[in-house]
């Protein structure tokens, strides 16, 4: 399982990458991990992201939303 020491080391491997889709799907990722996540989105090519059963607050939804805007993301999963 990921958790938000894995989630920063993985975002950071993401940037300068061609990956266009993320699925982190029922993994141990809190509002730290996501938030961080997105905010490395910004210098990549992703388009896709699926966080769906994780354990991001709507907190941390917020976060995620505010770093969203400036990316390449057109579709976000958080169920």
């Amino acid at each position: 399982l990921i958790d938000d020491e894995g989630m920063s080391m993985f975002a950071k491997k993401l940037k300068n990458s061609r990956v266009t889709a993320v699925r982190l799907t029922f993994n141990q990722i809190s509002d730290m991990g996501a938030s961080q996540l997105t905010a490395d989105l910004i210098e990549t090519q992703v388009r896709s992201l699926d966080l769906s059963f994780n354990k991001i607050s709507s907190i941390g939804a917020c976060h995620i939303a505010k770093n969203l805007e400036k990316t390449k993301v057109t579709y976000l999963n958080l169920s």
